[in-house]
């Protein structure tokens, strides 16, 4: 069945008495989407809030709505289920726009992965699977920060929540015949919300700087720092300051002279940033810094292949994503801190445990 426009074209809240009058009218359980842009900004720019109820859809305007208490209120009531798809973009776009995570969530994306071996199934993919219904996602990338809205972005914003509540209950019952609400509630609790990654702390997720000697790590934690606070102030994509590779490649130089960053720089770069970078090195006094994770040697790369392939066994058996189970950089953990502590990692604790933890507690009880 092909999803057609044929329902009333929504109109925007942007008015605190009408969003107060429509939220009665919500319910305990309502779809959440959000559309937003970042294209050439650090932070996402939110262009629009759609709630689904049982009996409507309500469109808030972020552009000139700004009264956000009831709202707020309503995001963090945990007695209310907020259903929602690969919420991980909307929970960052939430934490900056309104400084909240939502409470109760259930992401539809991450419990269909409980009932079928697909982790990373899109929202329209997974309405034709289980409504057969056809969406139209033509929209997707449009500007949803011009204004007026089109009515096709109106309609395909509708149809985002529309089917929301429907999925959210085929999966629910899906997961109690499976006896699995219980391992998808412990994941979500894992996975439901949004920190960012403070300035000081981004040169950790560099793994390709791991490398580098503690003196000149040291110095690449600054250079990050300087960049993410560049790229806040500026509201700018890192990349539009500087990218990764080139803050790792400068770290690991002797000197960073004006000669240096012409080398390893684009000359954009040099001649906007240039004597900042400079200024960083040159205030730069070396500190312990925590280290970069260093990649698995040979042995322990195979004692991680075999705990991997015993984990994609249980779930290809039970038909569930394989990526549950056996993520690389969960098992790689998982091997590190029974390593370090005798104990499984808190990934593969709870009902993870119950499916692989005997498993791996006998793979790697032979690298003690």
């Amino acid at each position: 069945m092909l999803y057609k426009d044929e329902k009333v074209l929504p109109s925007l809240i942007t008015k605190t008495k009408t969003l107060e009058a429509e939220a009665e009218n919500w319910g305990a359980v309502v779809a959440l989407d959000t559309e937003f842009v970042r294209t050439s900004t650090y932070y996402p720019q939110p262009g629009l809030y759609q709630v689904g109820y049982a009996t409507g859809v309500s469109l808030i305007d972020p552009t000139s709505f700004d009264d956000w208490v009831a709202f707020s209120s309503y995001l963090l009531d945990p007695e209310i289920v907020k259903v929602m798809h690969s919420c991980s973009e909307d929970l960052e776009l939430l934490n900056h726009h309104l400084q909240l995570t939502p409470e109760n969530i259930f992401d539809t994306q991450l419990a269909y992965a409980f009932i079928s071996q697909n982790l990373s199934i899109g929202y329209g993919n997974l309405v034709h699977s289980l409504l057969d219904v056809q969406l139209d996602k033509q929209e997707t990338r449009s500007n949803w920060l011009k204004r007026p809205l089109t009515s096709k972005q109106l309609f395909y914003a509708q149809a985002d929540v529309t089917y929301l509540l429907k999925v959210h209950q085929i999966l629910v019952e899906k997961l109690d015949s499976l006896n699995r609400l219980s391992w998808f509630g412990e994941e979500m609790l894992r996975v439901n919300s949004y920190t960012p990654v403070a300035p000081e702390k981004y040169y950790l997720g560099l793994r390709k700087a791991w490398r580098l000697a503690p003196e000149n790590l040291s110095l690449l934690k600054d250079l990050c720092r300087w960049r993410e606070l560049a790229a806040q102030k500026l509201d700018v994509p890192r990349n539009r300051v500087v990218w990764d590779e080139h803050l790792i490649a400068l770290a690991d130089v002797e000197s960073v002279t004006r000669q240096v960053l012409v080398k390893q720089l684009p000359a954009g770069v040099v001649d906007r940033f240039g004597t900042e970078i400079t200024s960083v090195v040159e205030a730069h006094e070396f500190s312990e810094v925590e280290p970069i994770v260093e990649p698995l040697g040979q042995r322990h790369s195979g004692t991680v292949k075999k705990m991997r392939k015993v984990a994609a066994d249980v779930a290809e058996k039970l038909n569930l994503a394989v990526e549950l189970l056996a993520r690389r950089r969960d098992v790689e953990n998982c091997a590190r801190h029974y390593l370090e502590t005798g104990e499984l990692s808190v990934e593969y604790q709870g009902w993870r445990n119950e499916l692989v933890g005997q498993k791996f507690t006998d793979i790697l009880q032979g690298l003690a």
